[in-house]
């Protein structure tokens, strides 16, 4: 996968000896993360493309089959794993919809969508969970945020930022989760005696923050940003994003569709934005190759093309 939605660092799993971050808080080596009076730094993390749990309500008039449920009220859709049994009904509801006349991009009819537990911890650290467990299959930044608590992160200082990353950046900021995002951080700033936000992002989300910072004012990110910490954000594009609009993919979960979750990127503005470009790439870099055939960055509207395929 392009951004597998894992922010995980499987080296620090070791039960059997202490964890990194009880080590660095024991040796007081945690300095880089201690501003003023040696409090430590608020933190917000900001997850990839799949890396934020989101919610829906459905209150629709027409389903692909009879079992699917047309009626709920706000319920765990990405990645309530018992609703890949019946993944016609859920790609129906994960679909997203393109008006060619406003540019926008929106959910299904009847359909409402939105990231869970914004601000809190519950929607970036495992995408799913049974009975208040996590489901370690799942892990997003679960690994990180047990490292930061074993610094002595609280709720206070250790925020979480998901956001419906099937929306393209623009739609995001359209629908208000710039606005969302500024509040946050300005809180987060306030609630921690005035101390500078450091913004740690993942993959997509590294883009949208970006996106976000340099929609901000020089004196706003003076006064309130500490710190702008990407981590694998594809700058340039992914090559595996291309894979996945082409042939499929299954986000690291074998019994996925894959053929569903291709055409469902295809219609994702936020799967879209990761396709590469040639801000690093050469122009001359190929990156599929077909029936003697190579397409490089330069003919991918020609490789789109070829297979009946409009991207936006």
């Amino acid at each position: 996968m392009f951004s597998p939605f894992k922010c995980v660092n499987h080296t620090a799993l070791n039960t059997s000896e202490p964890r990194i971050g009880q080590l660095l808080r024991k040796s007081n080596d945690d300095h880089l993360l201690r501003g003023a009076s040696n409090i430590l730094k608020p933190v917000v993390l900001v997850p990839g493309v799949g890396g934020s749990s989101l919610e829906a309500k459905l209150n629709k008039n027409l389903s692909p089959h009879w079992y699917c449920v047309k009626k709920n009220n706000w319920f765990r859709i990405w990645l309530g794993l018992s609703e890949l049994a019946v993944q016609d009904c859920w790609f129906d509801n994960m679909n997203v919809h393109y008006d060619n006349n406003t540019g926008d991009f929106s959910n299904a009819p009847g359909v409402l969508m939105r990231p869970m537990d914004f601000g809190g911890l519950n929607g970036i650290d495992y995408l799913d969970k049974a009975f208040g467990f996590p489901i370690s299959l799942t892990n997003v930044y679960g690994d990180m945020i047990m490292f930061f608590k074993d610094l002595g992160y609280t709720s206070t200082n250790l925020i979480g930022a998901p956001y419906d990353w099937r929306m393209p950046i623009s739609q995001l900021e359209k629908d208000g989760w710039f606005n969302q995002f500024r509040l946050l951080i300005e809180d987060t700033y306030h609630n921690n005696n005035e101390q500078k936000v450091v913004l740690l992002c993942h993959s997509m989300g590294g883009l949208l923050s970006l996106h976000f910072l340099n929609s901000m004012t020089d004196e706003w990110r003076l006064k309130y940003l500490d710190s702008f910490v990407p981590i694998a954000a594809p700058w340039s594009g992914s090559p595996n994003a291309l894979r996945t609009i082409i042939s499929g993919d299954d986000f690291g979960i074998t019994f996925m569709s894959w053929n569903k979750l291709r055409d469902f990127s295809r219609e994702s503005g936020g799967v879209a934005q990761l396709l590469p470009t040639n801000i690093n790439y050469e122009d001359n870099h190929v990156f599929v190759s077909n029936k003697g055939k190579d397409y490089q960055i330069a003919h991918t509207s020609d490789l789109f093309d070829s297979i009946g395929l409009f991207i936006i």
